[in-house]
């Protein structure tokens, strides 16, 4: 049986224990299926914003907040930029998930079950969206 090393979790493991993707090289998805419940899980709030119609607004309004006040300000800056329209929610939530979780495009794709250059799309609109309010700050 052959085997595959998980991008997320680093251990080598059965090819059965990843799901297929046709997009892939190999035929099967970079994380496997443990990874991508714990992602499922880890980010289902976030993904409802694309799917449920819920604002990334009230997910971040019963979001756990961190101690770290780095992640404060963030939050609290995503949210004021939703609420005044500066950024969409699928902008806002690529912003939050590449910049502050650090996870790929790639990643980012596989969780939300869009192609990475969608989550790409989005990401660059939102920065470039907030360079233009910004630009006489800079």
């Amino acid at each position: 049986m052959e085997a595959k090393r998980c991008s997320r979790c680093g251990q080598v493991k059965p090819l059965d224990e990843f799901s297929r993707n046709r997009g892939k090289k190999d035929g099967y998805s970079t994380w496997c299926l443990d990874c991508y419940k714990w992602g499922r899980e880890r980010f289902d709030s976030l993904d409802a914003t694309l799917y449920k119609r819920m604002t990334l607004a009230d997910v971040i309004a019963v979001q756990k907040r961190s101690q770290d006040a780095s992640y404060e300000r963030v939050f609290k800056a995503l949210g004021i930029w939703l609420r005044d329209k500066t950024l969409t929610p699928a902008q806002a939530e690529a912003i939050y998930l590449h910049a502050v979780e650090y996870l790929s495009y790639q990643e980012i794709g596989e969780i939300v079950d869009l192609h990475y250059t969608n989550v790409m799309y989005h990401y660059k609109r939102g920065i470039g969206r907030l360079r233009e309010r910004y630009k006489d700050a800079m």
